[in-house]
């Protein structure tokens, strides 16, 4: 388990100001160090944006000196959301099993229930909304592995600047409980 202060230490990586590219290049080669990633967001513009980002980046990360064309055009990164037809996902999920593709921008569609094989590391980019949604998202990664990382990524959004300073409130907090409306029955 993380130390406060390492959390803290955490929360500076890529921070370049604004700078969208240093937050980029920095989940980069988080992927580029890892079999298999998903990064949690939480809309399907965001998944689709942010795959397109970091393929973009990726492309430019290997482009020739010479400026030829490269031969790296194939995504490493891929969008996984519910408006994907269900064979669509299926594929996207197989290449990643394969390792034809190292990422998933997934929205809450891998969440719950399916397996997606071993995934190397689990990253929420921002809060998923609550502490049981963040635990779920961050136990995707190492269930058939030894070593895993789970991070989230804070926005500028007041959530994840609170979550950032207090981190506590995720690690020693319980998740929150559910309701059940016994008069609620299909009958």
């Amino acid at each position: 388990m993380l130390h406060r202060g390492q959390l803290r230490e955490r929360r500076r990586v890529g921070a370049g100001g604004h700078d969208p590219a240093g937050r980029g290049t920095c989940l980069l080669e988080l992927i580029r160090e890892r079999n298999s990633t998903i990064l949690f967001v939480n809309s399907r513009q965001v998944a689709e944006r942010l795959a397109g980002a970091l393929n973009d980046l990726a492309a430019e990360t290997v482009a020739p000196a010479d400026g030829s064309l490269s031969v790296a055009s194939q995504p490493i990164v891929r969008a996984h959301h519910g408006s994907l037809a269900a064979a669509q996902r299926s594929v996207i999920e197989e290449q990643l099993k394969a390792g034809q593709i190292r990422a998933l921008c997934a929205t809450s569609t891998l969440e719950l229930g399916i397996d997606i094989g071993s995934l190397d590391a689990a990253i929420s980019v921002g809060y998923p909304g609550t502490i049981a949604s963040t635990w779920q998202q961050m136990g995707r990664s190492g269930r058939r592995s030894g070593t895993s990382l789970a991070a989230l990524v804070c926005s500028s959004a007041p959530i994840d600047q609170f979550l950032a300073a207090h981190p506590e409130y995720l690690f020693d907090s319980s998740p929150e409980h559910g309701l059940v409306n016994p008069d609620n029955y299909l009958g």
